[in-house]
């Protein structure tokens, strides 16, 4: 499920687990980061309104579920990437491009399988039999988000290396 990584999220209680909720807390979770990336937040607040301001001059109607998860997927992007949208071109009306609802599909996708019942978690010789079909349904969503996550990370890993950058952006 996480691909090998450790993470907070699917780690059992123990060592890294306190690690991570150190840092955590001290390095995200915090006032200073808060106010840091309180100009990122306002901007795509800004295109959220634009957003909906030419999706009622168009059309009349809201999705507002469409609406509410690109806005959230987009604030993430902005925060994590320094970007809202995974492709060159923005959409013609403010919203989100092919790239972004595929990407955005895929992470509500996973989503929803995170903490799903299957029969292999319990008896863990059924692993590779996939009954339920949820470690393919994660597969295929993992790989679609490691398509458009990868490429960035590894220009910034890249950069970083290179001393083209020397101070944390976002």
């Amino acid at each position: 499920l996480s691909n090998g990584y450790k993470t907070c999220v699917i780690t059992p209680f123990g060592d890294q687990f306190k690690k991570m909720r150190k840092v955590v807390m001290t390095e995200l979770v915090c006032p200073a980061r808060h106010r840091w990336l309180h100009q990122k937040r306002s901007e795509e607040n800004d295109h959220l309104t634009a957003w909906v301001y030419n999706m009622v001059k168009d059309s009349g109607s809201v999705d507002f579920r469409f609406m509410t998860r690109h806005y959230c997927g987009n604030a993430i992007k902005k925060l994590m990437f320094g970007t809202r949208t995974f492709s060159k071109n923005t959409a013609p009306d403010g919203g989100p491009t092919v790239e972004d609802v595929e990407h955005m599909e895929a992470m509500f996708e996973a989503l929803g399988f995170t903490f799903a019942f299957c029969i292999s978690d319990y008896l863990p010789m059924l692993t590779g039999l996939d009954l339920n079909g949820h470690e393919k349904i994660m597969r295929e969503s993992s790989a679609i988000m490691d398509k458009y996550h990868d490429p960035i990370i590894n220009e910034r890993i890249k950069m970083w290396r290179e001393g083209k950058r020397t101070q944390i952006e976002d």
